[in-house]
């Protein structure tokens, strides 16, 4: 699994290329739907690379979580025994 510091740096590369962004212009707080105007597609894209880089499902639940930015870093972070 990988470390609290990699899971970041991946979140925001793979937000950069699903919201087609700067990894740099990325914020905390930017929704990802309203902000990053990320569809229902990009949004499952983004879910899905997520499993994969972290080894693991992402329920419903924790989907419906994600909301912006910070929120994927934060869960990110979690999932590899981060804060």
């Amino acid at each position: 699994m990988p470390d609290p510091a990699s899971a970041e740096a991946k979140v925001r590369e793979t937000l950069a290329q699903v919201s087609k962004r700067d990894p740099d212009s990325l914020e905390p707080d930017q929704e990802l739907l309203r902000d990053l105007q990320m569809d229902s597609i990009a949004t499952l894209d983004l879910l899905m690379e997520l499993e994969e880089y972290l080894e693991t499902e992402i329920s419903e639940a924790d989907a419906a979580g994600l909301v912006t930015v910070g929120d994927v870093v934060r869960f990110a972070r979690e999932r590899c025994g981060g804060s």
